[in-house]
């Protein structure tokens, strides 16, 4: 199946909405503001510890079905 600039686009769309939804319950909880971030990667840890083996995880399961 060949890659197409609407697959990359609804792709893109995927891994935004987790990222969206992931971001919006990470602001909502304000005892996860408290906690040290990872320099370089993001202010609040909560965010970077679940999004970054999500993306992959969704990197993976994507690039397999194409």
């Amino acid at each position: 199946m060949p890659i197409t600039s609407g697959n990359v686009l609804v792709y893109a769309f995927v891994l935004w909405i987790v990222g969206f939804i992931w971001g919006m319950i990470v602001l909502a909880v304000s005892t996860l503001k408290q906690i040290p971030s990872i320099a370089y990667v993001a202010k609040l840890p909560a965010v970077s510890v679940v999004l970054i083996p999500a993306y992959v995880a969704i990197l993976y399961y994507l690039a397999e079905n194409t």
